[in-house]
């Protein structure tokens, strides 16, 4: 997988709707473990290591009364070359069995190794959520703004 190829693939991220409106929930993970990659934590966490966190950080981007469910795109990345999943399981089964997952080694060590990758796929990013109300506060509370 080559850096082109990984940004390409942003594009190609299948995002669920709800009431016509795209969720950017898998974005707002992905900006969150780039971050994570970007201030040296480990590739890989625990669902319960980062569900509060992921909570409060897709908390604003909520398409229905409720919260999001960290849980759905921590799974639905598994589909992307950008993520890599500890085991295929139905996302109501991700805390249950603490599912692993993070960025996938080629992502990761991209992000770490070169900045101008980093901004590039934060670019894609913010080209396709970044009209989003909430956008603006989540990059500021990130490290790769």
């Amino acid at each position: 997988m080559t850096a082109a190829s990984l940004l390409a693939s942003l594009r190609d991220l299948k995002v669920q709707s709800y009431r016509g409106q795209p969720a950017p929930y898998q974005f707002v993970v992905l900006l969150y473990a780039i971050d994570r990659a970007n201030t040296d934590k480990p590739r890989i966490a625990r669902f319960s290591e980062v569900k509060d966190e992921l909570g409060r950080a897709l908390a604003p981007f909520a398409l229905a009364k409720t919260p999001p469910n960290p849980a759905n795109p921590w799974v639905a990345l598994g589909q992307s070359p950008w993520w890599e999943l500890e085991a295929t399981v139905p996302y109501k089964l991700v805390a249950e069995r603490d599912l692993a997952a993070g960025l996938s080694v080629v992502a990761y060590d991209l992000v770490r190794d070169d900045p101008a990758f980093t901004g590039q796929a934060v670019d894609v990013i913010t080209r396709i959520i970044g009209s989003h109300p909430a956008y603006p506060s989540l990059l500021e509370s990130l490290s790769v703004h």
